[in-house]
């Protein structure tokens, strides 16, 4: 029984570990803009923790059900994942016009120094939902900005669309509602500078 065992489950624990990487597809920011300018800027993304929840699943063995918990790390918005949004969120900005040009800290003076921090990102496996902790911070013009975000990927979905989300699907919602929320505070901001 115990060969059995080892037969069948280890096999399996060494292919949850083949699970492909969830990538996070281009996001385009869809709503309307009203604020242009020629302010550059520095945008850094940096990672907080990076989690996910375990689910069951059981697997038959010689005619028995076997409860095998396994999480898929593969899948969780990962450190990749969040910087990959950081170039989704500067290519927007830029192509939006509310910057002329937006990209990773260089040591160079730019008008606005922007900071992304993923605090916690945890990714919920039964429903596919991913929620992202997210703080930004705004610097360059008279007064600092300072923002957290909790974004759930599963906030708009009706329940049949919870149930027929993917990995893929979450992720991408997620990346949506995140770029669906900072874009106007980038956006009030750089409207204040433009005042002065």
């Amino acid at each position: 029984m115990k060969l059995a065992y080892y037969l069948i489950v280890a096999p399996l624990y060494l292919l949850s570990a083949c699970v492909a990487t969830v990538p996070l597809n281009p996001i385009k920011y869809d709503s309307t803009t009203t604020v242009t300018s020629t302010k550059d800027a520095s945008l850094l993304v940096t990672t907080g923790i990076v989690n996910g929840g375990l689910h069951t699943t059981t697997i038959a063995a010689s005619g028995v059900y076997l409860p095998m918990t396994v999480s898929e790390p593969a899948q969780h918005f990962l450190a990749k994942d969040q910087q990959v949004f950081g170039d989704y969120l500067r290519a927007e900005l830029v192509r939006l016009g509310i910057l002329r040009s937006a990209s990773p800290p260089s040591g160079a003076d730019k008008d606005l120094q922007i900071h992304i921090f993923f605090a916690e990102t945890f990714h919920k496996p039964s429903f596919h939902v991913y929620t992202l902790d997210v703080e930004m911070k705004i610097s360059g013009g008279p007064q600092h900005f300072s923002k957290r975000y909790r974004v759930d990927s599963s906030e708009e979905d009706s329940t049949v669309q919870k149930m027929m989300s993917t990995a893929w699907s979450g992720k991408d919602k997620a990346g949506k509602l995140l770029m669906k929320r900072l874009i106007p505070d980038i956006e009030a901001y750089v409207a204040t500078l433009k005042q002065l």
